[in-house]
């Protein structure tokens, strides 16, 4: 990471480090799931363009969140029925030789290393003995989920595009806040100075920098990666006086309730300080909801924070982030759109 950032004399424009935060990502999910040998610096590019090719299928020229898939439930469910895939054949065929060959080679034992990918060979190994005890000692067969090879593809696939949005578009939003706030910007780095010197970045490290974490829910809370979320009811449900029936999707405003006056008092001013744990009592939890709440809420939050404040403590050590002409500083809403339906 640090070699994009060090040099003799650097500028770095907007396309730069659009692409430098997109490479980052995939870089962290790349070598979570599958442990590779790359370097940061030394990313195979045609695995980037393979996967930009998913994105460009969905209409946007390069990484973009999930239009078609997200902005109409209905829509989705009519692709998914007549066959239609989202995902570029060329590409789906790269990404299932791919994983083919990782599975077979952990299989036959020929590597292992500590990453997604073996933690879910190694549960299969676990059941197929567990089952195995259980018909020696009992006679009964105990079915276990494991998953198979499609849906091990499945879910990484679902990872690089479902949560490439979320930490993007926080590191982005993130620099932005750095460039218009340097006040801000200084008291983050002198956090990380005081909690981490020049130690290496533990996760450890990365708990203690309590500034830090209020500045990225107040950056989530200003700038949502989804401005909204959706629900399908699974039961009948009284709610006051209306009648929610059985299946009925209900919309829940991310966007709107992050800027309500009554609950976020000048809400459009850019304060870390909400997120004192004495402020953050006073709040009713459902009013704020970057990564949406309740058992289907964002599965991969805890793995996006932890990535995005590692790339901006990494980035901050190094680099002031500054203003440039092109900068718009801007007090009105942005507008942005998506939606996660589940």
């Amino acid at each position: 990471m640090t070699y994009f950032l060090i040099g003799d004399s650097i500028t770095l424009t907007l396309l730069i480090v659009l692409i430098f935060i997109f490479a980052y990502y995939v870089w962290v999910i790349y070598d979570s799931f599958i442990s590779s040998k790359w370097k940061f610096n030394d990313l195979n590019f045609s695995y980037n363009l393979r996967t930009n090719n998913i994105f460009r299928r969905l209409g946007m020229p390069g990484p973009a969140p999930i239009p078609i898939l997200v902005f109409s439930h209905r829509l989705a469910r009519h692709l998914s029925e007549t066959g239609y895939s989202m995902v570029p054949r060329d590409t789906m065929n790269y990404f299932t030789q791919l994983f083919n060959q990782i599975l077979a080679r952990r299989r036959q034992y020929l590597e292992r290393r500590n990453d997604f990918i073996q933690m879910m060979i190694d549960h299969e190994e676990e059941v197929k003995h567990e089952e195995q005890v259980e018909k020696q000692e009992r006679q009964s067969e105990i079915v276990k989920k494991t998953l198979n090879d499609k849906e091990i593809l499945g879910q990484a696939l679902v990872f690089l595009v479902a949560g490439y949005e979320t930490t993007s578009v926080l590191i982005s939003f993130f620099f932005y806040v750095m460039a218009t706030e340097p006040v801000i910007q200084e008291k983050v780095y002198n956090e990380i100075r005081q909690e981490l010197g020049d130690d290496e970045v533990t996760y450890e490290k990365l708990s203690q920098l309590q500034y830090l974490d209020m500045v990225i829910n107040e950056t989530l809370r200003m700038y949502p990666p989804f401005t909204r979320f959706e629900r399908v009811a699974s039961n009948n449900y009284q709610l006051g006086n209306y009648d929610i029936p059985k299946g009925t999707i209900i919309s829940v405003p991310v966007y709107p309730i992050h800027h309500d006056p009554n609950i976020w008092p000048e809400p459009e001013k850019f304060i870390p300080e909400r997120f004192l744990p004495t402020e953050k009592a006073k709040r009713h939890p459902m009013t704020y909801l970057p990564f949406g709440d309740g058992p289907r809420n964002c599965i991969g939050m805890r793995f996006a924070l932890l990535e995005a404040k590692l790339a901006i403590v990494k980035a901050l050590r190094l680099v002031e982030i500054q203003k440039c002409d092109k900068t718009e500083v801007r007090n009105d809403h942005f507008t942005i759109d998506y939606v996660i339906i589940s």
